[in-house]
């Protein structure tokens, strides 16, 4: 009876303990999600500070023109 109850106490304790590791596996597996994810984020955010500053530049280059043709 005592052995009984043992061996299903171990039962139970190597489920948990693979139950945490399936858990463990699955919070890394986001973690590197997250991490790609976030680099994602950084060249989008890179990539629209330069389109920003291109339309900028197209914009500041149009108001000049537009100044140069109404000196003429």
């Amino acid at each position: 009876m005592l052995e009984s109850g043992n061996k299903v106490a171990e039962n139970e304790f190597k489920n948990s303990e693979n139950l945490n590791n399936e858990v463990q596996k699955e919070i890394q597996s986001q973690k590197d999600n997250l991490f790609k994810e976030s680099q994602q984020l950084f060249k989008l955010r890179a990539e629209q500070a330069n389109h920003i500053g291109a339309i900028s530049s197209t914009l500041s280059a149009s108001r000049n023109l537009q100044a140069a043709i109404n000196k003429l």
